[in-house]
């Protein structure tokens, strides 16, 4: 039995990731496992070794954006980043304009896991993990005097999630909007609902 070498087994996996990423972001969830072989340049019996399935993929690459975002939230923290602006510089890259096509990505999942239960497991589980990650942080603000010791946090994190959704949904309603002024509104309104009181 051939031995299998983790450090390129885990280079190919992430390479096979990213193919997959840019069929997704170009085809919507209808992209093949045959377009996904195609760009990754590898054979799909190949790409059986990796993943299972077209799911496995989507739930790889769900975990991997997850761990992105705990990385930079956990640097911010790490650096004494205040709280609030910690989750503000999270929301302005889950909202910037010029990832419209995640945007349409997501509410292509969000309407998918209406059909398939796959599809609802992995976005409820993904929703649960981002709540704890956002929850950890007002957590910490509250500890620091930066949060409204008030604010429940799963509940907080719950609404930010929401509204991050709305945002980019605004985002592909109404392209027109200046971005700046829309992000500023939004800035002011988490500020005022979540920041400590005088």
């Amino acid at each position: 039995m051939r031995k299998i070498d983790p450090v390129r087994h885990e280079q190919k996996r992430r390479k096979i990731l990213q193919a997959a990423w840019r069929c997704f972001l170009r085809n919507g969830l209808g992209a093949s496992t045959a377009e996904i072989c195609a760009e990754a340049v590898i054979s799909p019996g190949h790409l059986y070794h990796y993943f299972e399935s077209k799911d496995a993929i989507v739930a790889a690459l769900a975990t991997a954006k997850l761990d992105e975002a705990t990385e930079r939230i956990k640097r911010s923290i790490t650096a004494g980043v205040p709280a609030l602006d910690t989750i503000l510089s999270e929301v302005g890259q889950l909202t910037d304009s010029r990832r419209r096509a995640e945007f349409a990505l997501l509410f292509e999942m969000l309407a998918e896991s209406t059909r398939t239960p796959a599809m609802a497991r992995l976005l409820q589980d993904s929703s649960r993990q981002v709540r704890k990650l956002l929850a950890t942080v007002l957590q910490h603000g509250q500890a620091c005097g930066e949060i409204d010791p008030t604010v429940e946090p799963e509940l907080a994190a719950s609404v930010l999630i929401g509204v991050v959704d709305a945002l980019r949904a605004m985002r592909l309603r109404a392209p027109d909007l200046d971005a700046s002024n829309v992000a500023a509104l939004f800035e002011t309104a988490v500020r005022r609902l979540l920041g400590a009181r005088a």
